[in-house]
């Protein structure tokens, strides 16, 4: 919803399931984002996430390595 964006509440969602998964013995996180969402793919690069298949029509993204940790270390 419009009236929650720029919040930060997407940035803290993302960083606490870094810091979940990493309490669990993960190493990165895996997720998909659909051609069209420029919005959403341009939140996850900025989040330190890698686009591994940007010309399939979709999204493949990753978020691993130093990336991951500084994702988990976030506090909001």
């Amino acid at each position: 919803m419009p009236e929650f964006r720029g919040k930060s509440i997407g940035k803290a969602l993302m960083s606490k399931v870094a810091q979940l998964g990493r309490a669990a013995g993960c190493t990165q996180l895996n997720f998909t984002v659909l051609n069209w969402n420029k919005t959403a793919l341009d939140f996850y690069l900025n989040q330190g996430s890698t686009d591994v298949t940007s010309n399939l029509g979709y999204h493949y993204m990753y978020c691993h390595g130093d990336a991951f940790q500084k994702l988990a270390d976030k506090e909001f």
